[in-house]
């Protein structure tokens, strides 16, 4: 029996983790429309002042691994001229 309690047990909190769920934010449809209109105004004024400043301290873009490769392995006219100096 003591499983059969065990399993209504669980069954009641799940219902109530889910009624809790459902609960949700507690803001009316045109508060939330509001609120998230605040939110997208500040992130288009945040994008816009990064547009304007192009010295910020954004980070570089990554390299590629194709540009790594070509850069780091790649050799130079003089090491290639070096080469076949030894071979002749």
């Amino acid at each position: 029996m003591a499983r059969g309690n065990q399993r209504d047990k669980a069954r009641e909190a799940a219902q109530k983790k889910l009624a809790a769920a459902k609960k949700g934010h507690g803001m009316s449809g045109s508060e939330l429309a509001k609120a998230k209109e605040v939110a997208a105004q500040k992130m288009r004024e945040k994008q816009a002042a990064g547009m304007m400043n192009p010295d910020s301290d954004r980070q570089r873009p990554r390299r590629t691994i194709k540009s790594l490769v070509h850069t780091q392995h790649a050799p130079t006219d003089a090491k290639k001229n070096e080469v076949a100096a030894d071979k002749k």
